[in-house]
């Protein structure tokens, strides 16, 4: 995997997922789906992961959007 972004809000989760992640290929990470969506429209990452509920959506919608660019595995 070349390159990871993570998207978290909640700091605890975001900490432990960091670590679970570390290594895995370029980290990238965000606090909230609109930070993930400006990101994703100039770059393509091989995996995207979502700790939801995130704080302004719950991430099912964030999740739909990212898949159905083709581009990531969520």
């Amino acid at each position: 995997m070349d390159s990871i972004l993570l998207i978290a809000g909640n700091e605890k989760a975001k900490a432990v997922l960091k670590e679970l992640l570390t290594g895995c290929g370029e980290l990238t990470v965000v606090n909230n789906g609109n930070e993930a969506r400006r990101l994703l429209t100039n770059r393509d990452f091989g995996l995207c992961v979502i700790n939801a509920p995130l704080k302004a959506e719950f991430g099912t919608d964030l999740a739909m959007h990212i898949a159905n660019r083709g581009a990531s595995q969520v």
